[in-house]
């Protein structure tokens, strides 16, 4: 483009922010360069540009420096910053970064809460529960309907926090599922001690012709390997490709292997290594 003397503009840098952001390495090497340039040819001022510039910024004092001296802050720029912190596991800082955009009256998007409950999620303290049902509380009050990732974002919270009650009180109210929905709640099931129900509603799942991907025999094989159901878990790996047309990953051999080796069965769990 440079060659041919075709002068980059804002949408220019914006998509290359963006491209450059899809890899931490990617996004090392090419963030100064890139955000040189965009200096240089005055394009920084661009309220879009900026906020790409955030997402690509793996040093989250240089994001929150270029963040500080915006002067249009949108929803999508207070967002991105969360993303930043998530991205290095800083979920306190994260959500430190929510509770600021709901002191300065910024609307969260759907997106903006799906990364606040992450946050909750993760966090390590027990304040993170109430946090989350906060959160919850804030969206039952400010939001019009419950969409199909704030109400999964919303399982897999109470899901990792524990809580199956509240998990699935959400699960029954959502008017549509999407798989990922499922998925949650299967994952929630199987990985707090309630592997049957996680299985029976996986076959609910397929009743209902909801078609499982690759998370969903995650949660499957993980409910079969706390369980020892050696037999009920070869059929399900071997159902993914004969069936579903899904190519195992290193995940579902990991879930082999914990399944075989927790039957005691170590020499067929060395075979899927």
């Amino acid at each position: 483009m440079l060659h041919h003397q075709a002068p980059p503009n804002g949408h220019t840098f914006t998509s290359l922010f963006k491209a450059a952001s899809t890899s931490h390495s990617l996004a090392s090497l090419s963030c100064s360069p890139l955000h040189a340039q965009a200096l240089k040819r005055g394009i920084l001022t661009d309220s879009f540009v900026q906020t790409s510039l955030l997402g690509l910024n793996g040093d989250m004092g240089s994001a929150l420096f270029l963040f500080d001296r915006m002067i249009e802050k949108d929803v999508v720029s207070w967002t991105s910053v969360m993303n930043g912190f998530i991205r290095g596991k800083q979920f306190a800082k994260a959500f430190w970064v929510f509770e600021k955009m709901i002191e300065f009256s910024v609307k969260p998007s759907e997106a903006t809460y799906v990364n606040a409950l992450s946050c909750c999620a993760n966090l390590e303290k027990q304040g993170g529960f109430y946090q989350g049902r906060q959160i919850h509380g804030y969206i039952f009050r400010n939001e019009g309907f419950m969409t199909v990732f704030m109400g999964t974002a919303l399982i897999d919270f109470y899901g990792k926090r524990g809580h199956l009650e509240f998990a699935f009180r959400v699960f029954n109210q959502m008017l549509d599922r999407e798989v990922c929905t499922w998925n949650a709640m299967i994952s929630s099931l199987a990985c707090n001690g309630r592997e049957k129900e996680a299985l029976d509603l996986f076959e609910t799942m397929k009743e209902d012709g909801m078609c499982p991907n690759e998370v969903t025999f995650v949660a499957v094989l993980t409910a079969c390997a706390r369980t020892k159901r050696v037999e009920l878990g070869l059929q399900f790996f071997q159902s993914m490709w004969c069936q579903y047309g899904i190519v195992p990953i290193m995940e579902h051999y990991g879930c082999m292997v914990d399944l075989l080796g927790r039957a005691g069965l170590l020499t067929q769990a060395t075979e899927f290594v």
